[in-house]
């Protein structure tokens, strides 16, 4: 039997220590949908946090993972968004609009704080098309669990890696493995970590021995259910966008370029008017919509950003959403206009946006009233 299996899974376990679940630890598997939470919790000798996270996975192996903020003026609500569109293998970020403005009995506006409304778009990397069935993930746990590797400690101290055998929970099969380093490690660790055919980590227990105090920090699986999720977690809801009524009255946008990219403008001039509802305008005066287009070729990652506004546009107040294009390294600007990114991943967002509906209430907040 070889072992490269093991040290595969004995990376990915001491990453798990840093990381904890991510979108890129939930499998993209088909015909096995389901939604879960999942709780994290540290201590720290008498320091106690926890966070969490909701999951879940279509039918067709897309993802949905979204974070809770832990602290701040927006505790318990959702912070941030992914999906991992598994048809165009476009990866959506979202930023839900969070805002703490309200009217007081008095009548006065209180409470400013108002931020998010952006969506990013990405195209997903290293997909793993090996592990798309839950028949193909239980495989490849059961081909480590015969594995034991010593010796496996860092800075030359000895360590261990074993199997802690199956078990079956919940209609899942659980594949269990045990990490350790030597005690004289400087970072001396222990984690136990369970594994699901379904493609996730069930559960992770992790004690950190490095300093005066151990940490621990664990990872569990609440409330999970078998079945498809509802599939507006999939999409861009109305909800995440800051309130307005500009898109269900507007037919008529207008595209600003500040560095002549004529290519890519023209390729999303046809994308905002694919549907037959919106018309191009030249003038910025006469548009109900004025995206305004961007390019930061300095990053490292190379990204367009779209703001789409009220006209005229010019007030950030009347900003509506931003939506940001995150293009591979590998592709040269002159490249863009032709990328999957702008004609699929833009594209199937743009339709969503186009049917954002009116908020059923106008907004009190006067840094919101002019987007109604």
């Amino acid at each position: 039997m070889k072992c490269h299996f093991v040290l595969f899974g004995l990376v990915l376990a001491l990453l798990g220590v840093c990381a904890g679940q991510s979108v890129e630890a939930i499998s993209p598997i088909k015909d096995a949908p389901f939604s879960a939470e999942i709780h994290h919790r540290y201590a720290n000798g008498e320091d106690l946090s926890e966070s969490m996270e909701y999951v879940a996975r279509s039918g067709n192996g897309s993802v949905y993972f979204a974070k809770v903020a832990q602290f701040g003026n927006f505790k318990g609500s959702i912070s941030e968004i992914t999906v991992d569109d598994a048809p165009s293998k476009c990866r959506i970020r979202i930023r839900p609009f969070l805002s703490k403005v309200q009217r007081a009995e008095s009548g006065r506006i209180t409470g400013g704080m108002a931020e998010g409304g952006d969506v990013i778009l990405e195209l997903r990397q290293n997909v793993r098309p090996d592990l798309n069935s839950v028949d193909a993930v239980r495989e490849s746990w059961r081909r480590t669990q015969p594995c034991r590797v010593d010796g496996a400690g860092s800075g030359g101290s000895h360590g261990e890696f074993r199997s802690l055998g199956e078990r079956n929970v919940d209609g899942m099969i659980l594949f269990g493995f045990h990490t350790e380093n030597a005690s004289d490690s400087p970072a001396h660790h222990v984690e136990d970590y369970w594994e699901s055919d379904l493609g996730f980590t069930y559960s992770r227990t992790n004690t950190d021995f490095s300093g005066p105090t151990p940490k621990v920090s664990t990872l569990y699986v609440e409330k999970l259910k078998r079945g498809d999720p509802a599939p507006e977690l999939f999409t861009v809801q109305d909800k995440y966008l800051r309130p307005t009524s500009a898109f269900s009255k507007s037919n008529t946008v207008f595209i600003s370029n500040s560095v002549g990219d004529l290519e890519l403008q023209r390729r999303i001039e046809s994308i905002l008017t694919a549907s037959g509802r919106f018309t191009i305008v030249r003038n910025s005066r006469k548009a109900d919509l004025s995206v305004a287009l961007r390019i930061d070729r300095q990053r490292d990652d190379r990204q367009a950003i779209l703001t789409i506004s009220k006209s005229p546009g010019t007030r950030p107040d009347l900003e509506i959403t931003r939506v940001w294009l995150i293009f591979p390294k590998k592709d040269a600007p002159d490249q863009w206009a032709e990328s999957p990114l702008v004609n699929t991943c833009f594209a199937n967002v743009w339709a969503q946006l186009e049917n954002v509906k009116a908020p059923t209430t106008p907004s009190d907040s006067p840094f919101l009233r002019d987007l109604q």
